[in-house]
């Protein structure tokens, strides 16, 4: 590619005061146990160039999507899904930035469901499985609901019909109670799902055949269907291997039923299938899932030519399985490069290239990683989830609190990606072109048309390697998009080991079992995307950048025009950790090229209110601690958040919100 004009744009090195904030905490050791430099031994040259062309348009984020299982007994899983830990859990991942992700996936919720059968009259009892759904709604969040569990162990035989039509009338019911409780609106978002790998047999008390699968499948969608036919049902929620690599015969039984069986009910042939979702994991490789999809989906066009419309789930599409045991990468940033080259990966296969002829009309619509799991001593941040769990035993009372690892903050960068996709070429140092996905670089332009806004997001991963090269990235952007751009300005925000990696503070700190306030204040001054800028973007048609994107990292380039106004932040809400620490977040879904919010305390309504957090605070959440030997403070009182934009406006305040401890 011929470039005849490059404009070189220095970058100004004056960023934001990155100081954590708390006093007793010794600033010089604090400095060394924060420095670390990366090694640029392995230096190796590439070309990104971004052209005025859009290739696709109105991208949804299917990624929004995570998940967990509580642990056995089954019958006892409330316990476990209505912890102070799952709360604590479940308000973070509902923290995220503009819903990045917006459903839990969660297994054996009909557990949570008791059931009373006296006199030929059925009586259930949704009250623990309410507090579980109206946890997810006040978190901005809704379940992956599989319809999973045995309400009260009555159910044995799905062969016997008054089982089945007594199983359509549960979920008949439960459907039309959510729908009373919360709205049509919000139902009918969730997907509602078979029975979880039913070919593994985990059906506790429950004895499945394979015609007993199907009537309960009957059963499922047509007590959905009476209650409103606009709810979504799919499955099988299972590995789905081809008969010549595995044995998965209720799978490929439930594809054939619904294309050429009868309805239980009906008598009718055909039975809905609104989506087909299978697990497909990596086995340690973020090609292999694809590969993996391809091999299924080929296979289904193949012997089902009826599903050439039906959306595909990859529900369960983690690097590797086996969520509790240990490995060194999913501590860091290693994990969360590979999440994103794993996402980057189906954008461009299933979206943008059509990748393979074999699967070229696939409609996939879901990716889901199942990391919303609860962390254990000792393996804190090396279990697969979003979270690092500490179980502090030392104070009284005992408390849990959580760090949010590195894959947490990149679903954060992941929320400022606009939905049209730009054309972009990438080369390395010989001129040679490269994909922009499926290597250990890759890379995504998009632009959002309403806000004249571009984002840029590049990784850096091996998979579960570190070989610790540096890209050293040339970014060419056509910049007509943003029209009149005198006003625009760019920031860049950085996911590696070095500057947003709470687990090397953790290690630096001699891995304590029990971590101090002090010590959260530290790991939690990394939990967030390093940011640089904003900067003035200058007045050009073709913008030159050059990067170093570490081995492992994400890196995000983020461009705006000066938008009209700032809204004002709404809902902010809390829950309490322990006697001197409190969680709070919000929503702001309007504002997009932020450089901070700003948290404000009084202990009276009407009283002066001071500033909280002394660092920049990308994500809509704060933790605040009322910790200090030299300063009286409380966490009870009136707070108030404001947004500050890339031009240094003051958006509005929101409404004071009153935490009564």
């Amino acid at each position: 590619m011929q470039i005849s004009i490059l404009l070189h744009f220095m970058i100004y090195t004056i960023l934001l005061s990155d100081s954590a904030g708390l006093e007793s905490v010794n600033e010089v050791s604090k400095k060394n146990i924060l420095k670390s430099e990366p090694s640029k031994t392995d230096i190796q040259k590439y070309q990104l160039f971004i052209k005025n062309e859009v290739i696709f348009q109105n991208l949804k984020p299917f990624w929004k999507s995570t998940g967990l299982c509580p642990p056995d007994p089954h019958e006892e899983s409330y316990n476990f899904l209505l912890s102070p830990d799952m709360k604590l859990n479940i308000f973070h991942i509902g923290s995220l930035p503009r819903k990045g992700i917006s459903q839990v996936r969660i297994h054996w919720m009909l557990d949570l469901v008791q059931m009373r059968v006296s006199h030929f009259k059925v009586e259930y009892d949704f009250s623990r499985l309410d507090k579980l759904i109206y946890l997810l709604w006040e978190n901005d969040l809704q379940p992956g609901f599989e319809l999973m569990g045995n309400p009260s162990n009555y159910f044995n035989d799905f062969e016997n019909e008054i089982q089945v039509y007594l199983w359509k009338d549960l979920i008949n019911k439960l459907a039309v109670h959510y729908i009373d409780m919360f709205g049509i609106d919000y139902v009918m978002k969730w997907n509602f799902e078979t029975w979880n790998e039913p070919d593994h047999h985990d059906f506790d008390k429950l004895n499945f055949t394979i015609q007993g699968f199907l009537n309960y499948y009957d059963a499922c969608s047509e007590g959905l269907f009476s209650a409103d036919k606009r709810l979504r049902f799919g499955g099988p929620g299972g590995s789905c291997r081809i008969p010549t690599k595995g044995h998965s015969p209720i799978c490929w039984a439930l594809l054939h039923h619904c294309s050429y069986g009868k309805n239980y009910f009906t008598g009718k042939k055909g039975v809905r299938l609104d989506f087909i979702s299978f697990h497909k994991k990596g086995n340690g490789s973020s090609n292999f899932i694809i590969d993996e999809e391809i091999e299924t989906i080929h296979y289904i066009f193949s012997n089902f030519p009826s599903y050439i419309n039906t959306s595909f789930y990859n529900d369960e599409a983690d690097p590797l399985k086996n969520w509790s045991l240990p490995q060194w990468w999913r501590a860091d940033s290693t994990y969360a490069a590979m999440v994103i080259k794993i996402i980057l990966n189906h954008i461009y296969f299933y979206y943008v290239e059509k990748g393979s002829d074999l699967v070229k009309d696939a409609k996939f619509n879901l990716l889901s990683n199942d990391n919303a799991f609860l962390s254990y001593f000792p393996n804190q941040f090396t279990e697969r989830t979003l979270l690092a769990r500490f179980q502090v035993n030392n104070t009284y009372p005992k408390y849990v609190e959580f760090i949010r690892k590195p894959v947490y903050a990149v679903f954060g960068l992941l929320s400022k990606l606009c939905p049209n996709i730009l054309s972009s070429n990438l080369t390395n140092g010989g001129g040679d072109l490269l994909n922009n996905w499926g290597n250990n670089i890759g890379a995504l332009a998009t632009h959002c048309v309403s806000q004249e806004e571009i984002s840029i997001i590049l990784y850096n991963s091996a998979d579960t390697y570190k070989n610790g090269s540096t890209a050293n990235v040339d970014v060419f952007l056509n910049t007509s998009y943003l029209k009149e751009n005198t006003s625009a300005r760019w920031s860049i925000l950085e996911v590696n080991n070095w500057k947003s990696n709470p687990y090397l503070v953790w290690k630096n700190i001699g891995m304590p079992s029990y971590p101090s306030i002090e010590d959260f204040v530290l790991m939690k001054s990394k939990e967030e995307p390093y940011m640089k800028g904003p900067y003035v973007f200058p007045n050009s048609t073709l913008w030159k950048i050059q990067l170093d994107v570490l081995n492992p990292s994400v890196t995000l380039i983020h461009i705006c025009k000066k938008p009209q106004k700032l809204y004002q932040v709404k809902n902010i809400r809390f829950l309490q950790v322990w006697n001197k620490t409190l969680q709070i977040s919000w929503t702001d879904q309007n504002n997009r090229c932020l450089s901070s919010y700003i948290i404000l305390y009084s202990f009276d309504l009407y009283g002066s209110y001071h500033r909280l957090n002394k660092k920049r605070l990308l994500f809509p959440s704060y933790w605040h601690t009322c910790y200090s030997k030299k300063i009286k403070c409380n966490i009870r009182g009136f707070y108030k958040v404001f947004a500050v934009d890339y031009w240094g406006r003051h958006g509005p305040s929101s409404e004071s919100f009153h935490f009564k401890g």
